[in-house]
């Protein structure tokens, strides 16, 4: 099975639907409402869904896409300032038939090893399935020594990366929304990690350089730092 055997853009609107709705089945989850959207060139779909729930203080599911010839889809979901979890990222970027990227990550906001861990669902034994593993980006001191990323090869290692995002966010948000989570009184510390993560990914040129194409650079940049990654005392 090759890249053209899929094409790409439906499959990614697919996965922020799945996303979606597992954000939707946490009991309590409220929809946000949606983000103001600077203008933007005629033909871009652009979708971002925001949500809040006793398990988690900001969740965001992020599709961009030219139809039928480029796509991302984002998920970041951010625990609540009194929970020491780490900070749940997906990203994949994909043009029609080529996915250039997918990225996960359990990104520790305390200086303690995050629980939830990556590493309970990403095993050694799951990722000698993938072939080509990206290495962390200079920028991307924030992120666990688990990171997952990958530059998929074929259209079976984009269905298992999609598959396994799938199930390491039901994973994280199991153990996220559920009953009796303990909470901690440093909440100083846990914002500071809140905070340190959204600077850093502020940092990612290629968000950067990807949306001013779409939307210029000044509003690109106010996306960025407003919706993408507010400061958690936002």
């Amino acid at each position: 099975m090759t890249h053209a055997d899929t094409t790409l853009p439906p499959l990614m609107r697919q996965a922020a639907g799945q996303f979606i709705a597992l954000l939707q089945a946490c009991p309590g989850s409220e929809t946000l409402p949606a983000p103001a959207q600077p203008p933007h060139e005629p033909g871009l779909v652009w979708h971002n869904t925001l949500f809040t729930a006793p398990g988690f203080r900001r969740a965001h599911v992020e599709l961009l896409e030219i139809p039928d010839h480029f796509a991302v889809v984002h998920v970041c979901i951010f625990p609540h300032l009194t929970d020491t979890a780490p900070i749940f990222g997906f990203d994949m970027i994909a043009g029609r038939t080529q996915a250039t990227g997918i990225f996960m990550d359990f990104s520790p906001v305390t200086q303690a090893p995050p629980i939830p861990r990556l590493a309970d669902i990403v095993t050694p034994q799951t990722r000698a399935a993938f072939g080509v593993h990206r290495a962390s980006p200079a920028w991307g001191t924030i992120f666990s020594p688990d990171l997952f990323a990958i530059r998929p090869g074929n259209a079976t290692e984009i269905h298992a990366a999609l598959a396994l995002a799938q199930g390491a966010g039901d994973f994280y948000l199991r153990r996220l929304c559920s009953k009796g989570r303990r909470r901690s009184d440093d909440e100083t510390t846990i914002t500071a990690g809140h905070a340190r993560y959204a600077k850093a990914q502020r940092l990612n040129p290629h968000t950067y350089r990807m949306l001013s194409r779409y939307v210029g650079a000044v509003r690109a940049r106010v996306f960025i730092d407003d919706v993408l990654f507010p400061l958690p005392m936002a």
